[in-house]
């Protein structure tokens, strides 16, 4: 009956909530796993997925709820099987960066289930309250993410779609659809038969290597072995192999001789590619090294011989604690602090290139003391793109260290300094008094040959050139950007860093408010019967602009762990069924409320960087829960005006579409404040041109 909702209803809407979350879950890990971890990627997954759920609902004709639904969870349990399918003509290599369209069309076959979450939705809410069926799916969404998080590294995920089978197909028996529970538990076995064939998909993949994978609470790591070689990666990028351990010789070396007396040292980076190794030769007292996932730790001590060794060094105290942290818990002080983590690839490496990070690594360094931080880039000079990165990076440093140096030997780029006084760096190379070292590929007499004062010139020439320096703050996450720029570069994409000038920012920063308001202006066209259709859209811009937001944020914090992000976009959705239910009812002022909800992540944003523990970590995720709830409270409330639940929920997921794609430009290059406040005005503007007393 029209108005109301149904026990089926509701039982089947949180159960397409359940789906839906677990789907993507699956879809975003096995992407990452095959095809490498980039916040480009999780954009173009987002927005495929929004984009098919989109289509579905709109298209949605004659197919009933159950069939839709069982075809839903059929389709998404070949998840692990189409990506890797997908992989074999699409993928150059594992470990090369994919070209964007390639990514493109992988993503689109592969979230190409949510089409019939769509049409599920649609079905629905054809003879319900379509904001009750929003709440329920929600409610679904909220468990399911909490599925995810206590399963994924403990029942296999065909197992856990094999049991949601067998429960949808015990809920189509009650309602006595017995050709639908037959299907859905006979076209699973067929899913379980073809899940057997991974094996085979691998040795396709990965040729002449034998592979295995080991879960972990940041990721899925890889490890290809054949013969004596082993190779390590985590969601698609490259660890570690046994060949890789020379690496480091040519930025720990350098660092070390330039202390007189290095009795303390800490390592930051560089764990995986022998640089403890390199630095136990030196005979230091002591050696600290942090490091996060232990998963990780133990399989390269497994896989790596250079790491199994150089571990039992009785000088070397290894701590597992995230690295960003560790300046703050620690008392202790170093004589050298070395900073190798890698170029920055996703948002959760911008942390260690930010004025914040390095500030507190000044409470570590001895008056004597020296922090070198090493960035790999390379043989040649620097493309556009790195120019900008390292430009961006250097400046960001000799912020914090005004008397700081840079160099550019073979294949990487130093910082050095100290922080009360100039090193005088080459200088203390050209001591007779270094300790002599058993190396592969530095001895003493090669360092004139590394640091020649024309590649050190240009380098600084080349960086003064840059036009995107900006000072790198925790807030700020422009390493999200970068690991754009990266995978497109890598990838064989041109973007041109003249998209990211002061000037070309604004100017597309007005074309999109103006295309904004457009669509705003036009929402009775789109809708034909009602201007309530803004509210959806909006919500779904909101939302989408909010999850990337904070979940950039969070990042910067806490790192890439799997369940604390899970956590946060499980409490965004529990919000938006909040808000869809209460949407729905008698509240007074949308408009009002949005921008409530907009001051609050204001204050949030911009004064959460840097901050840990658990209240904070609680701080933010109250704020996932209200935020969420603006989102269902603009579809509560337009479902109020007009119950088409297709249409409402289309246009829902077509504004978060559109949110995917506007976030990844303009959240690194304007900054959240920007975001924040234009979502707050554009709340106000949603509600006068919606014409309804919303």
């Amino acid at each position: 009956m029209k108005g109301l909702i149904t026990k089926k209803n509701f039982e089947l809407g949180f159960f397409l909530g359940v789906v839906s979350i677990f789907s993507q879950t699956i879809l975003i890990r096995e992407l990452f796993a095959v095809y490498g971890f980039t916040e480009l990627l999780l954009v173009i997954l987002l927005f495929l997925w929004l984009i098919w759920g989109a289509l579905g609902s709109l298209l949605r004709r004659n197919i009933n709820t159950t069939r839709a639904l069982s075809i839903f969870i059929i389709l998404s349990s070949f998840i692990p099987v189409f990506v890797k399918i997908t992989a074999i003509p699409l993928r150059p290599f594992f470990g090369l960066v994919v070209p964007i369209w390639r990514l493109s069309i992988a993503g689109a076959i592969c979230s190409f289930p949510c089409f019939f979450g769509g049409m599920t939705f649609a079905a629905l809410s054809s003879d319900s309250d379509a904001d009750k069926i929003y709440a329920s799916e929600g409610l679904g969404a909220f468990f399911g993410g909490i599925l995810t998080i206590l399963t994924l590294k403990i029942i296999p995920q065909l197992w856990i779609f094999a049991i949601l089978a067998m429960i949808l197909a015990a809920l189509f028996a009650v309602y006595k659809e017995r050709k639908n529970a037959i299907f859905t538990l006979s076209v699973i076995c067929i899913a379980a038969l073809s899940n057997l064939i991974t094996p085979q998909i691998n040795s396709a993949l990965w040729k002449g290597f034998h592979v295995s994978e080991i879960e972990s609470n940041y990721g899925r790591i890889n490890v290809l072995r054949r013969e004596d070689e082993s190779t390590i990666y985590e969601n698609g990028r490259l660890i570690t192999s046994s060949g890789d351990t020379l690496m480091m010789e040519q930025i720990i070396h350098p660092i070390v001789w330039a202390h007189k007396n290095p009795e303390k040292i800490l390592l930051i980076g560089g764990i995986y590619k022998g640089g403890i190794k390199d630095l136990i030769k030196h005979n230091p007292q002591k050696i600290v090294a942090p490091y996060s996932d232990r998963v990780l730790m133990r399989t390269a001590i497994a896989s790596i011989p250079s790491v199994r060794h150089s571990i039992k060094d009785k000088k070397l105290e290894l701590i597992n604690i995230d690295p960003v942290i560790l300046p703050f818990k620690m008392q202790d002080k170093f004589d050298v602090v070395i900073v190798s983590p890698g170029l920055p690839s996703m948002g959760a490496d911008n942390r260690f290139w930010t004025l914040e990070f390095f500030n507190s690594l000044k409470n570590l360094v001895k008056s004597e003391g020296i922090i070198g931080v090493a960035l790999p880039v390379g043989m040649n000079f620097l493309s556009e793109y790195q120019k900008e990165l390292v430009s961006s990076i250097w400046f960001t440093f000799k912020y914090v260290y005004s008397d700081a140096e840079i160099y550019f030997p073979e294949g990487n780029i130093l910082l050095i300094a100290n922080p009360n006084r100039k090193v005088n760096f080459l200088s203390r190379l050209a001591s007779d008094s270094l300790t002599p070292i058993e190396t592969a590929t530095i001895p003493v007499e090669y360092l004139p040959i590394m640091f020649q004062i024309e590649r050190s010139v240009t380098l600084k020439q080349q960086l003064a050139s840059a036009k995107f320096t900006r000072l790198n703050k925790n807030w700020r996450p422009l390493a999200y950007l970068w690991g754009i720029l990266e995978h497109a570069y890598l990838g064989e994409t041109p973007i041109s860093t003249k998209w990211l000038s002061k000037e070309t920012v604004r100017n597309v920063t007005v074309i999109l408010i103006v295309l904004f308001l457009i669509i705003l202006s036009f929402g009775k066209l789109i809708c034909k019967t009602s201007n309530a259709i803004i509210w959806p859209f909006f919500g779904g811009v909101w939302g989408i602009s909010n999850q990337t937001l904070f979940l950039l944020v969070l990042q910067a914090n806490y790192g890439s762990l799997y369940w604390l992000l899970g956590l946060a976009n499980g409490l965004f959705l529990f919000g938006s069924a909040l808000g869809s239910y209460f949407g729905g009812r008698n509240l007074k002022n949308v408009t009002l409320a949005v921008l409530s909800v907009s001051v609050m992540i204001l204050i949030a944003t911009t004064s959460l960087g840097m901050h840990f523990g658990r209240m904070t970590l609680v701080i933010y995720y109250i704020v996932f829960l209200i935020s969420g709830s603006i989102t269902g409270l603009c579809f509560g409330a337009a479902s109020r005006i007009i119950n088409r639940g297709k249409i409402l929920y289309a246009a829902d997921l077509l504004g978060a579409s559109v949110g995917a794609i506007v976030s990844i430009y303009l959240i690194p290059t304007v900054s959240p404040l920007v975001i924040v406040c234009g979502l707050g005005g554009f709340a106000v503007l949603a509600g006068i041109l919606s014409k309804n007393r919303l």
